[in-house]
C-alpha cells in the first residue's frame, strides 16, 4: 500500500502496468489489440518528441482503457506526466488491432464493464478523471462502482451515459468551479439517462474540513497516509456524505438551449452581418449569448444577414426576423410551446445587447479608421513626395 500513496506522486497512485509483456490469461485479440496499443502510444510519443512536447520516445506515464458495452476495447487515453504538467492524447481503434490519433465519435464510460457487472442496485461514484476512478474503486470498491467520462470536466456530454439507467448516482466532484459545473452537467445527463436516484457530494462534508482548490479523492486518499484509522474515518464520512447529499433540481427543457451570436464585420464600419446557432447542452450556463463547445449545434436560426450597424430600424428588423425564424427552427426541432415561449424572450434580450455591443466596437473601429486617415492626409502634407507613410497604432 505504501507505494500507492507516496508523496509527491498524487496522478502517479494508481498506474496499472498496461504495457507489460506479460499478457497471462488474456486470449490472442487481446494479445493482439493490446500490442497495437502499445505501438500507437510509442509512434504519438515520437511525434510528440518532434514538436518539443516531450523530451524523449517513451511509454505513456498512464493509459486509460476504454471498453465498450462488448467489453471490446475501442479507446485509450494516453498521459505522459511531466514535471511541470502532463501531456495527454486520446487514441481510438479503428480497424481490428488497429488505433489512430483522436477521439472517438461518442466515449464509452470509464470502467464499463465493472459497470455492466456489478448488482444493479450497487451505487455508482462518478469522479474527474481515470486515476480518480482508479483510487475510488482500489480503496472504496466494496461501497460503489467508481467511474468517470473522458477528456476532461468540459466534455461530459461527449460520453454514453445510457449505462447508468436505473442506477443511483453520486457525483463526486473536485473541489473547485470547474468541477461544480461538471457536477451539474453529470447530474443533467444522468437525469435524461434515466438513473434512480441521483445527488452530488460535498468535497467539504467528505474532507470534514475545508480544502484547497482541486481537491479530490486522490488527495483525500492520500492525505490518509495509509493510516488505517483514518480511511476509515474517511469511508465513514463518504457513506454519511451519501446519505445526506440532496438531489440537484434537473434542468429544465428551455434552459437546455442556448443561443450563439457572430458577427462578420465588412470594409463598411457601418455594415455587418450577423448570424445566429441554436445549441442544446448538457445543463445551463449564467451567459446564454453565447454556445459551449461541448453543446452541439442543432441548427441555424439566422443565416448570414446584412444589417445597418448604427440604425436602430435595421436593428430592430433583425430581431423581428430573427423571432420569426426562431418559430421555424422550433417546429423542426419538436420545442414544445412553452419552451419556445422562454427562448423568444431569451432571444430578443440577448440579440438586443449583442446588437449595442457589436454597435460600440463598430463605433470605435470606424474612429480608428478616421485617426489613421487623418494621419496619412498630415504626412503628406508635411512630404508629398512619400506615397505611404506608416500609420499611428489605434
Amino acid at each position: 500500500m505504501q507505494s500507492l500513496f507516496a508523496r509527491g506522486h498524487k496522478r502517479e497512485s494508481f498506474v496499472c502496468p498496461i504495457l507489460s509483456n506479460a499478457h497471462a490469461g488474456l486470449n490472442q485479440h487481446a494479445d493482439t489489440t493490446d500490442a497495437a496499443l502499445r505501438r500507437i502510444a510509442i509512434a504519438v510519443a515520437a511525434k510528440l518528441k518532434t514538436t518539443g512536447t516531450l523530451d524523449g520516445i517513451r511509454e505513456p506515464s498512464h493509459i486509460a482503457k476504454y471498453h465498450d458495452a462488448n467489453r471490446r476495447l475501442v479507446a485509450a487515453v494516453l498521459r505522459w506526466n511531466l514535471p511541470d504538467g502532463k501531456v495527454v492524447r486520446p487514441v481510438r481503434l479503428v480497424a481490428d488491432a488497429k488505433f489512430e490519433l483522436g477521439a472517438p465519435p461518442t466515449w464509452p464510460l470509464y470502467n464499463l464493464p465493472s459497470l455492466l457487472d456489478a448488482d444493479p442496485s450497487k451505487a455508482v461514484i462518478i469522479v474527474e478523471g481515470e486515476p480518480c476512478a482508479d483510487a475510488g474503486n482500489h480503496v472504496f470498491g466494496d461501497i460503489a462502482i467508481f467511474i468517470t467520462s473522458a477528456q476532461g470536466a468540459n466534455n461530459a456530454s461527449k460520453s454514453d451515459w445510457t449505462p447508468v439507467s436505473g442506477r443511483e448516482i453520486y457525483v463526486w466532484p473536485d473541489a473547485d468551479d470547474a468541477g461544480k459545473q461538471y457536477a451539474k452537467a453529470v447530474a443533467d445527463l444522468a437525469h435524461r439517462a434515466g438513473a434512480k436516484l441521483i445527488k452530488i457530494l460535498d468535497p467539504v462534508a467528505i474532507a470534514g474540513r475545508n480544502v484547497e482548490s482541486g481537491w479530490d479523492i486522490v488527495d483525500a486518499i492520500r492525505e490518509c497516509e495509509n493510516n488505517a484509522e483514518k480511511l476509515a474515518a474517511l469511508r465513514a464520512r463518504l457513506l454519511d456524505a451519501m446519505r445526506n447529499a440532496a438531489e440537484p433540481r434537473p434542468a429544465s427543457e428551455a434552459e437546455r438551449w442556448h443561443f450563439g451570436f457572430h458577427f462578420r464585420e465588412t470594409d463598411d464600419p457601418e455594415i455587418s452581418f450577423i448570424t445566429i446557432l441554436l445549441s442544446c447542452g448538457s445543463n445551463s450556463t449564467p451567459n446564454h449569448a453565447s454556445t459551449r463547445d461541448d453543446m452541439p449545434v442543432k441548427g441555424t436560426v439566422l443565416e448570414p444577414t446584412k444589417f445597418s450597424v448604427f440604425g436602430l430600424v435595421s436593428r430592430e428588423r433583425i430581431v423581428e426576423k430573427a423571432i420569426a425564424k426562431l418559430d421555424e427552427k422550433a417546429i423542426e426541432l419538436g420545442i414544445d410551446a412553452n419552451t419556445l415561449a422562454i427562448l423568444r424572450e431569451r432571444l430578443k434580450k440577448d440579440l438586443v445587447r449583442e446588437l449595442e455591443l457589436h454597435a460600440l466596437k463598430s463605433n470605435l473601429r470606424a474612429a480608428s479608421q478616421k485617426k489613421r486617415a487623418r494621419h496619412r492626409n498630415w504626412c503628406m502634407k508635411l512630404n508629398p513626395r512619400r506615397s505611404q507613410y506608416r500609420s499611428p497604432r489605434s
